[in-house]
């Protein structure tokens, strides 16, 4: 008992770990957004902005992603909508090297807003 709190306790402290830049997610890997951050309709900040995110946000990634500009860009479901942010922006969820369902109805709260 006393360990399953130790673990609760860290992952909501520290929900997020092991930044993602230049490289591929599986999909269904579960990701946390680093930071605030906007979503886009596609790669780019070209695009337009479907939403933001406040920081630890944990979503499960589809797998598609592309770089621009050097720059590793990566899709992810949120609420039902498949949206675009940046790899900068994003960390594996806590598990065994960030591959698990995403949980995060469990063990984050959800903050976002749409344009």
């Amino acid at each position: 008992m006393v360990v399953s709190v130790v673990l609760l306790l860290t992952l909501m402290i520290s929900p997020c770990q092991s930044l993602i830049s230049n490289t591929t997610i599986d999909s269904g890997t579960c990701v946390c957004n680093t930071e605030d951050a906007a979503l886009y309709t596609k790669a780019g900040y070209e695009h337009p902005i479907r939403r933001y995110l406040l920081r630890n946000h944990c979503m499960a990634a589809t797998g598609a992603s592309t770089t621009i500009f050097g720059e590793a860009w990566f899709e992810i479901t949120v609420d039902d909508q498949d949206l675009w942010t940046s790899g900068d922006y994003l960390a594996y969820a806590p598990g065994i090297s960030g591959k698990l369902v995403c949980l995060r109805h469990l063990l984050l709260p959800r903050h976002s807003s749409i344009v």
